[in-house]
C-alpha cells in the first residue's frame, strides 16, 4: 500500500523532465516563474527523500505493531493469573481436606475425653467398692482367727522334744512329760503337728497337746513357765500356746526381732494376739507389727538401751537422727 502511494524514482524524473519541456514552450517572460513552479514540483518529490519514506515502509512492516505486543504480554499475565488462581484452588481444598480432619480429630479426642471421665468414674467407684470389699474381708478374718482361737484355746505345744521320743503311744509319752515334769492333768489328745518327718540333727516337730479343760492347759502353762527351765532326758523342751495358723503367721513374723532381741539380752514378750513388748532399760516398747519391732519409730520418746541401739544402727534398720 505503501509503495502504491509513494512515486519511484523513474517516475518522479520522467514526471520532472515533462514539466521542463512545457515550461521551455511558454513565453519567456514567464521563464522565471515557470522555473519556480518546476522547481516547486520537483522538491516534493526528491530520490533521497522517497527512498527514505520506502525504507520507513519496510520496517515499519518488519516490526510487530505496538497493538500486538500489549496483547502478547496481557495473554502472559493471564497465564500467570490463571496459574496462581489454580493454586490457590489447590491449597483452598488441601486446607478444607485438613480442617475437615482437624474437626474429625477434634471429635475423637472429645469422645475419648469423655469415655476416659466416664472410665475414672468407673474407677473411683471400683476401688470404694474394694476398699468396703477389703475391710469387710478384713472383718472376717478377725472373725474367722477369734473363732480359730476360741478353738484352739484348749490346745498347748511341746516344743525341742526329739523325733521319735514318744514311741508307739503320743498321749501316754504327754502323760509321763507331765507327770514327772508337773502335776498330772487330764489329757483329751495329743499328737506331732503336722508336716514332714524331719532329721535328727534338724529342729523336731512340735508335738500339739489338747486338754480336755481350758484352765487345765492354763495351768501347764503357768506351771511350765514358773518353773523356766523343763529338761526331758536332758534337753531343754518348751511349753507355749497354740495359736490359729492366721495368729501363728503373724507370731513368726517377730522370729528376727525376738532372735536379735535374745542375742542383746534384751527381755521381751509376745502378748497376744501378734504383738511383741521390748522392756528396754528406759522403759518399755509395744509393737503391733514385726516391721515397727525392728525400726525405730519417730513418736518413741523412751531413750533405747545401748545394746539395742547398736543393734539397730548395725543392722541400718534406723537413721542415727531417730536416736
Amino acid at each position: 500500500m505503501l509503495r502504491s502511494l509513494i512515486p519511484s524514482s523513474k517516475e518522479t524524473v520522467s514526471l520532472s523532465q515533462d514539466v521542463t519541456n512545457d515550461i521551455h514552450t511558454t513565453r519567456s517572460d514567464n521563464f522565471s516563474h515557470s522555473i519556480k513552479i518546476s522547481s516547486s514540483i520537483v522538491q516534493p518529490f526528491p530520490v533521497s527523500s522517497a527512498e527514505e519514506r520506502v525504507n520507513e515502509g519496510f520496517s515499519a512492516a518488519a516490526s510487530p505493531p505496538r497493538h500486538e505486543a500489549n496483547a502478547r504480554a496481557n495473554t502472559d499475565e493471564g497465564l500467570a493469573l490463571i496459574t496462581i488462581l489454580e493454586e490457590l484452588r489447590d491449597f483452598r481444598r488441601e486446607f478444607q481436606e485438613f480442617k475437615s480432619d482437624l474437626v474429625r480429630a477434634n471429635n475423637r479426642i472429645t469422645e475419648a475425653e469423655t469415655r476416659i471421665a466416664k472410665m475414672e468414674d468407673r474407677v473411683q467407684n471400683v476401688e470404694q467398692v474394694m476398699l468396703n470389699m477389703l475391710k469387710i474381708i478384713g472383718e472376717q478374718e478377725n472373725k474367722i482367727a477369734d473363732q480359730d482361737s476360741w478353738a484352739w484355746r484348749k490346745n498347748l505345744r511341746l516344743y525341742n522334744v526329739p523325733e521319735g521320743a514318744e514311741g508307739s503311744s503320743m498321749p501316754v509319752f504327754v502323760e509321763k512329760v507331765l507327770t514327772e515334769c508337773l502335776d498330772l492333768p487330764s489329757i483329751e489328745r495329743s499328737h506331732r503337728a503336722l508336716g514332714a518327718v524331719r532329721n535328727r540333727e534338724g529342729t523336731p516337730r512340735s508335738i500339739l497337746i489338747c486338754f480336755a479343760r481350758f484352765d487345765t492347759k492354763e495351768e501347764v502353762l503357768r506351771k511350765a513357765w514358773a518353773k523356766r527351765t523343763v529338761l526331758l532326758n536332758g534337753q531343754r523342751i518348751y511349753f507355749d500356746q497354740d495359736y490359729a495358723p492366721a495368729i501363728l503367721r503373724k507370731r513368726k513374723d517377730y522370729a528376727e526381732a525376738k532372735r536379735d532381741l535374745k542375742q542383746q539380752n534384751i527381755r521381751f514378750q509376745m502378748p497376744y494376739p501378734a504383738k511383741l513388748r521390748v522392756f528396754y532399760q528406759e522403759g518399755t516398747g509395744l509393737y503391733s507389727t514385726a516391721e515397727e519391732a525392728t525400726l525405730v519409730p519417730m513418736n518413741f520418746t523412751l531413750q533405747l538401751s545401748a545394746a539395742w541401739t547398736n543393734f539397730l544402727l548395725k543392722n541400718r534398720k534406723c537413721s542415727a537422727s531417730f536416736l
